[in-house]
């Protein structure tokens, strides 16, 4: 089972219909419709959002096996952090490379160092500002 047919079970078992989850978040039915389609490809925050208004856990809206995978991507980040490894990270970055498999999380990391062999893309010690090339 999918994540928006996750959410449109949960939202149903609770006795909600589209229209009042909508107002619950702030947004309309046909947004809802949306996220409870199958092509939906919603961010984290959006799924806690929606976990924290139907009074779930993430882990029930995601699935365990994706949540667990989200929490090793994380746990493995923060060991990155703590080492100095990494030193500032976007989370919408993490939020998309949670959202990769291992092949897309390889193919991520081999663009990442290509663009680091980019000088236009790599930071000045002196921080100018880069020229267009």
């Amino acid at each position: 089972m999918g994540v928006s047919e996750r959410i449109k079970n949960v939202r149903q078992k609770k006795g909600l219909s589209q229209k009042e989850l909508g107002a619950l978040l702030g947004v309309s039915q046909q947004m809802i419709g949306q996220w409870e389609s199958p092509r939906a490809n919603l961010t984290l925050e959006t799924m806690q959002k929606l976990a924290t208004a139907l009074e779930v856990s993430l882990s029930d809206i995601m699935g365990i096996e994706e949540f667990n995978k989200l929490v090793e991507t994380k746990s493995q980040i923060k060991r990155q952090i703590d080492n100095g490894i990494i030193t500032t990270l976007p989370s919408s970055l993490l939020d998309n490379y949670s959202k990769l498999n291992d092949t897309g999380k390889r193919e991520a990391d081999k663009r990442v160092q290509e663009l680091t062999e980019i000088p236009r893309y790599t930071q000045k010690e002196n921080n100018a500002p880069d020229k267009e090339e």
